[in-house]
């Protein structure tokens, strides 16, 4: 079972907050399986906003979701994406201060 961070925009970060989006689509380039846990952290900026020269911000919002299950090309998806199916398993209004975490969040 491994942990991935993922960078998310507010709009979709807010329906997983909210618990009305029990999913992720994902590009599949980390090799998501089921049991995996995806750490959301959800960002200033939208992707978007970035590629357009907005920094890197966090809001310091973050929640953890496990991975119950995942489907991949098929049903309409193209090659390369998933959709993992999510269980809310905690959700926080600020980011931990800790070394590793703030780390980890530089590649994330």
């Amino acid at each position: 079972m491994a942990t991935h961070v993922l960078k998310t925009d507010t709009e979709v970060f807010q329906e997983a907050w909210d618990e009305v989006k029990p999913f992720e689509l994902r590009l599949d380039d980390r090799n998501y399986k089921i049991g995996d846990n995806l750490i959301l952290v959800e960002t200033l900026y939208p992707g978007i906003g970035m590629q357009k020269g907005k920094p890197l911000e966090y809001t310091g919002r973050w929640l953890s979701e496990q991975v119950l299950c995942k489907l991949k090309e098929k049903y309409g998806l193209k090659k390369g994406w998933c959709i993992l199916g999510t269980k809310l398993i905690v959700r926080r209004e600020y980011l931990p201060e800790s070394p590793e975490f703030a780390a980890t969040l530089k590649w994330a």
